[in-house]
């Protein structure tokens, strides 16, 4: 039977899979059918796993579109206008071939939309635009969003001991950010090889604020912190800050 997880347990699920629990286990402790937690770790996951943020993105997207536009955004559309970007067609054609096929009326702008939350979320859809969109290319402009960080320094370019993961003290850093959080963003850090994980809530989504929480919640285990990797958000930018 399926169960509608909430964000609370989508988090859960995210630090559980992070410390290898299996299946069976994150469904008895979320009081959850396993088939429940296995279609949706199969539905949002991606290159580096399991994406909570993506799956709760997914969730808003479908709730508006019942409320809304019952008739539109729906898991088949969805999958329609993910299979035509995956061939190729831009959204001008997604739309057209959805009026075509299904006589669903969906315009291009609505598709971009989908697309660039997507990318928000770590999908990569935008990926498959041949153009990525005239109306939109200031998102991929140096000055841009998402990923203009002073100073970043790309993952392929931290020490190999990092991906070896043979030493404690290496740790991946994310966020996620809820509708229920008030504006607030929830931040995870996991450390690579003992798979120990830490959670903190940021009031509001700024670099200071996430860092001071950062600090606050590595700083009893400041022996074992070498390196954190980062995820692209504006949140993990600025200065370094020691604790």
């Amino acid at each position: 039977m399926y169960h509608h997880l909430t964000n609370g347990q989508r988090c859960q699920i995210y630090a559980l899979k992070k410390r290898k629990f299996s299946l069976r286990s994150i469904a008895r402790d979320l009081t959850v059918d396993p088939s429940t937690i296995s279609r949706e770790i199969n539905r949002n996951s991606g290159c580096r796993g399991y994406r909570l943020s993506q799956a709760q993105l997914l969730t808003d997207i479908k709730k508006h579109s019942s409320t809304s536009h019952p008739h539109k955004m729906t898991t088949n559309v969805l999958t329609y206008i993910q299979d035509g970007l995956a061939l190729q067609w831009s959204p001008e054609q997604i739309g057209g071939r959805l009026l075509l096929d299904k006589g669903i009326r969906l315009s291009q702008e609505r598709i971009y939309q989908h697309i660039w939350q997507d990318k928000k979320a770590g999908g990569l859809l935008f990926k498959n635009l041949r153009q990525r969109g005239k109306k939109y290319n200031k998102r991929a402009s140096k000055t841009a969003g998402r990923g203009l960080i002073p100073g970043r320094i790309d993952i392929c370019c931290h020490p190999e001991v990092v991906d070896l993961k043979s030493l404690i003290g290496d740790w991946e850093a994310d966020s996620v950010l809820g509708q229920q959080l008030g504006g607030g963003v929830i931040v995870t850090l996991c450390e690579r090889k003992s798979l120990l994980v830490k959670i903190g809530r940021v009031r509001r989504r700024t670099s200071d604020l996430t860092q001071s929480v950062i600090i606050r919640l590595l700083n009893p285990l400041s022996r074992w912190v070498h390196t954190i990797t980062y995820d692209n958000g504006k949140e993990f930018a600025g200065p370094c800050k020691s604790g």
